[in-house]
């Protein structure tokens, strides 16, 4: 028996091997800019989309980073438009989140209200119970 022979096939990539270029549309942006606002992970956009996440990361760069944001200035501008016609309950909503404003509960006590005063209304079993 002869010396063992080994043969390495060598694999050549051409152009039909390999995945044709992704060339991304305006309406494919505007989708990923809406599934980036709707929360979903760039694992599944690259998956709607039937491209890799490199490839999502390639092409998208900018919807990737600003989608999220957009959709909150978005949304922020019809609630100011939404306050600004005089809807009451937005107004409230804006100068809340916007202004810092709070809404302040007051409580006036009357009297002298001591420690043992508060402990006294309770039963000795209330005291020693758990609960």
């Amino acid at each position: 028996m002869g010396p063992l022979r080994v043969e390495f096939l060598r694999l050549e990539r051409t152009p039909t091997t390999m995945p044709p270029e992704h060339k991304p549309t305006q309406k494919d942006r505007g989708k990923v800019e809406a599934w980036v606002a709707s929360g979903a992970t760039q694992d599944t956009i690259a998956k709607l989309l039937g491209i890799s996440v490199p490839t999502l990361e390639k092409h998208y760069r900018t919807e990737l980073d600003d989608g999220m944001n957009l959709a909150n200035a978005k949304i922020a501008g019809k609630l100011y438009e939404a306050a600004d016609k005089g809807c009451p309950i937005r107004q409230m909503f804006w100068l809340k989140c916007r202004a810092r404003w709070k809404e302040r509960h007051e409580v006036e006590l009357k009297g002298k209200l001591t420690f043992s005063d508060y402990v006294a209304q309770f039963s000795e079993e209330d005291l020693e119970s758990d609960d």
